[in-house]
């Protein structure tokens, strides 16, 4: 936000930046960040364990598309999360969530002012954002492109191919923008530096089923653990 012009689109996939798809289950979170002492750190933090890594990923979902993600997927998150100092990291993350949530008024007038072109794919099994966060969403952003998949919280892990051919013509479209968009002085990179990083990211959904894809601004494979800020 502190270079909206150099926006060229918002992708997102089940994502809160309003109250809304807040349900019951963030309580115990939303009581950690009122009052942050140990008791309210152990109940907010309780889904950190290789069941709660598990729940991540399936929870909420049909068995059908539950049998579809690879056991293997979660253990190796789990397996990460317990290197040296990465639990750690992930609680520190849980804290530092009520941060942003702080921020959602500044959000709102960014979106209000600015309006990006923006695509959303949402997994309407999810059981730790609310679908009442799609309609926040519609509203703050009457354009946006959405698309409500049949897939969990974790969609890439069995809707990759399908948010893939979405990006890429969301992508195709900011492109058109830019290049009818003067460059200005005060922005060397235009429109280009942007498109690097979405054209990378593109290419790690395109291979995220296989988990040999490339995040953005890294070497590292895209399977590598996800920030758990779910509530219990």
């Amino acid at each position: 936000m502190q270079a909206p012009a150099q926006v060229l689109g918002l992708i997102v996939q089940n994502a809160n930046a309003h109250r809304s798809g807040w349900g019951s289950g963030w309580a115990a979170t939303q009581a950690y960040w009122s009052h942050p002492d140990a008791e309210n750190e152990a109940a907010s933090t309780a889904h950190l364990t290789l069941a709660g890594t598990r729940d991540t990923y399936v929870s909420g979902l049909p068995e059908d598309l539950a049998q579809r993600i690879p056991a293997e997927h979660w253990e190796e998150d789990w397996w990460v999360m317990n290197l040296p100092g990465h639990l750690q990291t992930q609680r520190a993350l849980i804290a530092d969530y009520g941060n942003y949530a702080q921020r959602f008024h500044a959000i709102a007038r960014y979106l209000k002012d600015w309006q990006p072109p923006a695509l959303m794919v949402w997994g309407r099994h999810d059981v730790y954002f609310d679908l009442a966060e799609v309609l926040s969403w519609m509203r703050a952003l009457p354009r946006m492109q959405t698309h409500v998949l049949d897939a969990g919280h974790l969609l890439l892990e069995t809707h990759a191919a399908a948010a893939a051919s979405l990006m890429l013509d969301l992508s195709h479209g900011s492109r058109d923008r830019c290049a009818r968009t003067p460059i200005r002085r005060q922005q060397p990179f235009g429109c280009s530096a942007p498109q690097v990083g979405l054209r990378r990211l593109l290419s790690c959904v395109r291979h995220e089923a296989t988990g040999i894809g490339l995040p953005i601004m890294s070497s590292r494979p895209c399977r590598v653990a996800r920030a758990h800020v779910c509530p219990t």
